[in-house]
């Protein structure tokens, strides 16, 4: 799928999170929420905002909504992809009221400038199909408050609403280029939200490209690893979600900066990740120990049960890629379950020379 028609929302999402940056963007976005809501009653102070009881009415109720919104904005978490798309829909008509409801037609004119941030959202977190409705909302406004200036002074009419369109088409472009010059070729569906990592079904696609690649001679080995936080329940329990989250977060990180490029890192279940990587020998010390120091530098500072299997690619070969899965899930998700057994923060490994696979 190509940049342009992607859905970014939970990739980007998700890279704030890791990023520390999620709370920061909620305020941000709360914040011109309220800023823009409040203009329409300011202007009521001006000669050329709105008067009259039922604009004014308007322009309060404009600010309530305004407010209401940034209020959502404050939460913790990331508004759903519904919720987000659903209110920039939503939020094209008390833009679009806000313009009309201007005593002086330029200023209203003027202020359709605020579909801009319509258009960069949408560009940054949703499919190009979400702006149908504001654009459509915000073209009719512009072509009336337009035909409105026009009137008294056409030049001006028309300057103003083609430049107010190229700016809005520019941010647009110009957001959507930045966005696939950044993003991956992971399909938005095999992304789990909030990590960002892949979830089942994009680690099974993935292995299986990865072992479609098994004929290199290179890698000759199959590693793969399940990582499990210890004690996730009662850290859920005793601090709340949102810092278990935050340790999946943590976790999430940690492991983007431990494995390879083309390695495999999935979260398939609250506390369980998985890494996948072929290797040149059946050693995935290395790769382990970076996983745990990664993990303890972490500010979550958690812990983790990891259980490795390793075997040769080559008899692996005669095999459905999804059955060879199954078989290294099953075979790490043992080990695993000893190392949690003796107390977690260890590890155990299993290297298989035959794998037991059963079709």
């Amino acid at each position: 799928m190509t940049a342009a028609g992607q859905n970014h929302y939970y990739w980007l999402t998700s890279l704030l999170a890791v990023r520390g940056l999620q709370t920061r963007t909620c305020r941000v976005i709360a914040a011109l929420n309220a800023v823009l809501g409040m203009v329409p009653a300011v202007l009521m102070l001006s000669p050329a905002g709105p008067h009259g009881p039922v604009r004014q009415a308007i322009a309060v109720i404009i600010g309530v909504f305004a407010l209401g919104v940034g209020a959502v904005w404050l939460r913790h978490s990331w508004p759903s992809q519904q919720f987000s798309a659903i209110s920039v829909t939503l939020g094209a008509i008390p833009m679009s009221a806000a313009c009309l409801i201007m005593t002086d037609p330029v200023l209203g004119l003027l202020a359709t400038s605020a579909f801009i941030f319509s258009s960069g959202y949408v560009a940054f977190l949703h499919r190009p199909s979400v702006l149908a409705g504001p654009w459509l909302l915000g073209g009719l406004t512009l072509g009336y408050l337009g035909v409105r200036v026009g009137v008294d002074d056409p030049a001006l009419a028309a300057c103003a609403v083609l430049i107010i369109a190229l700016l809005n088409v520019f941010v647009f472009f110009t957001c959507r280029v930045a966005i696939g010059l950044s993003s991956t070729d992971i399909h938005h569906s095999e992304i789990e939200p909030l990590t960002g990592l892949l979830n089942t079904d994009g680690l099974y696609s993935r292995a299986a490209n990865l072992l479609a690649a098994r004929n290199r001679q290179d890698d000759r080995h199959m590693v793969l690893a399940v990582v499990s936080i210890d004690s996730f329940p009662l850290l859920s329990s005793m601090s709340g979600q949102r810092r278990a989250n935050r340790a999946r977060i943590d976790v999430s990180q940690a492991l983007r900066e431990t494995v390879r490029r083309n390695a495999i890192a999935a979260h398939i279940s609250d506390s369980e990740f998985i890494v996948a990587d072929t290797f040149t020998t059946p050693d995935a010390s290395p790769l382990i120990d970076r996983v745990q120091g990664a993990m303890k530098s972490t500010p979550s500072r958690v812990t983790a049960s990891i259980g490795v299997v390793c075997t040769p690619l080559a008899p692996l070969t005669v095999h459905p890629p999804e059955i060879v899965i199954d078989a290294l899930l099953a075979v790490a998700e043992e080990a695993m379950e000893r190392a949690r057994e003796d107390g977690g923060n260890d590890v155990r490994y299993d290297v298989r020379d035959d794998l037991p696979i059963n079709e």
